[in-house]
C-alpha cells in the first residue's frame, strides 16, 4: 500500500497548496489473480466413436480475475481400459488460435511449452473467458473387450498458472469439475455411400 500526495508548482518553484491543504490518497496493493476451470457446456457427450481418427475428449473453459493470468503447464490423466498410450497418437491442446501438441506417458498427458512464454494468458473477467479442447488421434483393434477413455484434470496443482502483474502463483478453482465424458472406441472404418 502507497500513501501519494500531489501537489501543483509553479514555474518559479511555488507551490499551490500548502502541506496542511494536501490531502493523502491511497491505492490499494494489486490483488493476486484468480483462475475458474469448468467443464464447457460442448463437450463432447458420453458416446462410441469409430477409431483410426481424431477424438476430441474434452472441452473445457478457464475465466480470470483480479488480473491477467499466465497458464504455465497443463497435466491431464486418462483412465483407460483396454487401451494403453500405444493406442493414441500425439495430443492437442487448442484454444481455437494457438495449438500445442504432446505425447501421452503411462497415463498422463503435459502440456508444457519449451521456451518461458506461457501457454495461453487468460485476460481477466468472465467477458475474456478461454475455451480449450483437447483431442488425439486413436487406434484400436478388433479384439474382444471393450476400449474406452476418460481424461481430466485430475488436481489443482495439474494445473500450473501465475498472476502477469503480481508474479504470485495462482492455485485455479473447479479443476476438479474438468471431467470429459466416456469415449467408447469401436474398432472400424467410414464407408462412403457412392
Amino acid at each position: 500500500v502507497y500513501d501519494l500526495k500531489l501537489r501543483s508548482v509553479d514555474a518559479a518553484g511555488n507551490a499551490g497548496e500548502t502541506a496542511a491543504q494536501l490531502s493523502a490518497f491511497t491505492t490499494a496493493a494489486q490483488a493476486t489473480g484468480t483462475l475458474t476451470a469448468a467443464l464447457a457446456a460442448d463437450t463432447p457427450a458420453l458416446g462410441s466413436v469409430l477409431t483410426n481418427q481424431t477424438v476430441t475428449f474434452l472441452k473445457f473453459t478457464l475465466v480470470a480475475a483480479n488480473e491477467d493470468v499466465s497458464v504455465k503447464s497443463i497435466k491431464f490423466t486418462g483412465d483407460l481400459t483396454n487401451v494403453t498410450a500405444a493406442n493414441f497418437g500425439a495430443f492437442t491442446l487448442t484454444d481455437g488460435r494457438v495449438s500445442y501438441t504432446a505425447s501421452m506417458s503411462g497415463i498422463t498427458v503435459t502440456f508444457t511449452p519449451s521456451s518461458a512464454i506461457p501457454l495461453y494468458t487468460v485476460k481477466k473477467g468472465a467477458a475474456d473467458k478461454i475455451t480449450l479442447t483437447l483431442s488425439a488421434p486413436v487406434s484400436t483393434d478388433a479384439s474382444a473387450g471393450a476400449k474406452d477413455a476418460v481424461f481430466r484434470i485430475n488436481a489443482a496443482g495439474d494445473l500450473v498458472a501465475e498472476g502477469l502483474v503480481t508474479g504470485n502463483a495462482v492455485s485455479p478453482a473447479g479443476t476438479n469439475t474438468v471431467i470429459g465424458n466416456k469415449q467408447t472406441f469401436i474398432a472400424g472404418a467410414v464407408t462412403l455411400a457412392a
